[in-house]
């Protein structure tokens, strides 16, 4: 009794608010106490008893009718942990679209205020999946379709709100129906997905066929609420492969149509703003490139090409700046490690084109032999062919405004050095202009 009376004294000195606080959370404490202890002692070890009712709630998560071949509780850290085997997710004629021979779960207790089946870790080990795009766009999962249109449930959607899903040893079979491609397989796949809130991160490990390329490294960190609202997802990618067949990738995947063909090792980051892409950078060691940059150019064959480029888009064009970037072209033409920027956007006068380029250190006659091969205004082209300028010239600087088929202006500085005009006047000095 008299042990009790400080306590007594205690709690009577708080007010009602501090009382009830303290109620409410010693009753939150023994309810979890007592559901972990109903979960790990009697629930685990008879969740076959659950069995047609844990089936029923990953069918009204996935949004299609899923069977379970045999259930194991157990308990992971502070997670109850289910494993299942033969997991069958049947299509609208209740035959299997996509069976997953084990399955390593905990589940998050997070469903309980959710209101659906979520995952605090999913593991899938050796699945075989093929994903099909059908001629109208739509993405399907074995034969089960990713996304629904006005579906609250969709299996896209309810994989994107799972926190960890790790997918091992994985065989993936692409194949676009849309692009009448043929089947492309993936083998040794492992893919790693975390997600918060909006916010997801994956990394993807897979082996395409040798003579497509070696293995692929291809990450990605991005945010999004929903697959049906792609358009205002942003993030970036990263992709990185020791070996490529570039041409060879063109049944699967939009190239630009300028790059005709060519192989070798490439490393890039993407970035996508509003769902489109806003931004490339790019380490290159390619070989064997034939490149057309417009239809009324010749073919440059290039022996090799290295260095980083970056890309990005502006309003109306793009901006390319490229680091140490060095070619060979079959024919002997050689441009040494060198800087260069260009610029194309629309011009403040309506119907103008306004470009730039800049660059630390060019051979003159270099840059006539390329102006062949790359988009210039007409009277650009003429006037280097004209006047056939030789020598070398550092930080070169050339602006010029121009519709398609006129030069309206132009300007050019640098630092030149033993200019030679024409082949019949030479300088033997410095000069800027």
């Amino acid at each position: 009794m008299l042990n009790s009376l400080p306590i007594r004294l205690l709690w009577h000195s708080f007010n009602w608010l501090t009382r009830a606080a303290i109620i409410v959370s010693v009753t939150l404490t023994l309810t979890l106490a007592l559901l972990v202890i109903l979960l790990r002692y009697w629930f685990l070890p008879n969740i076959e008893v659950y069995h047609d009712r844990i089936a029923a709630s990953l069918s009204s998560a996935i949004g299609s009718p899923v069977t379970i071949g045999k259930i194991k509780g157990g308990w992971e850290g502070f997670y109850p942990h289910l494993e299942f085997a033969d997991v069958r997710i049947l299509d609208e004629q209740g035959q299997p679209a996509l069976v997953l021979p084990t399955t390593s779960n905990s589940i998050s207790w997070a469903s309980l205020f959710s209101g659906e089946l979520r995952f605090a870790s999913l593991e899938i080990d050796k699945p075989e999946l093929l994903i099909r795009r059908d001629t109208q766009g739509k993405i399907y999962l074995g034969g089960v379709a990713l996304a629904r249109q006005g579906g609250n449930n969709d299996i896209a959607d309810w994989l994107l709100r799972q926190p960890d899903m790790l997918a091992k040893n994985a065989l993936i079979v692409w194949w676009d129906e849309q692009r009448g491609a043929p089947a492309l397989v993936l083998t040794d796949v492992d893919l790693h997905i975390r997600t918060l809130l909006n916010h997801h991160r994956f990394a993807l490990h897979a082996a395409p066929p040798a003579d497509l390329a070696a293995p692929i490294e291809l990450r990605g960190d991005f945010h999004g609420a929903s697959f049906d609202d792609l358009p205002q997802w942003y993030g970036q990618f990263f992709l990185q492969f020791d070996y490529s067949d570039i041409d060879a990738w063109r049944a699967w995947v939009d190239l630009p149509k300028q790059l005709e063909r060519g192989r070798g090792a490439l490393r890039a980051w993407l970035s996508l703003v509003s769902g489109k892409v806003a931004h490339v950078t790019a380490d290159l060691a390619l070989r064997d490139v034939t490149a057309k940059l417009a239809e009324d150019l010749p073919r440059m064959s290039l022996r090799d090409l290295s260095g980083r480029a970056t890309w990005q888009a502006l309003d109306g064009g793009f901006e390319v700046d490229a680091r140490r970037l060095a070619l060979r072209l079959q024919n002997g033409l050689t441009l040494p490690a060198t800087d260069v920027y260009l610029r194309v956007a629309a011009a403040k006068q309506q119907g103008l084109t306004e470009s730039e380029v800049r660059t630390n250190q060019l051979r003159l006659e270099t840059l006539v032999d390329l102006s062949s091969y790359v988009p210039l205004p007409t009277g650009i082209r003429e006037k280097l062919n004209a006047y056939a300028p030789r020598g070398t010239v550092a930080n070169l600087k050339m602006q010029w405004q121009a519709t398609p088929d006129q030069l309206h202006s132009y300007q050019v500085k640098g630092n030149f050095q033993n200019i030679e005009l024409h082949r019949l006047v030479k300088y033997r000095s410095n000069l800027a202009s």
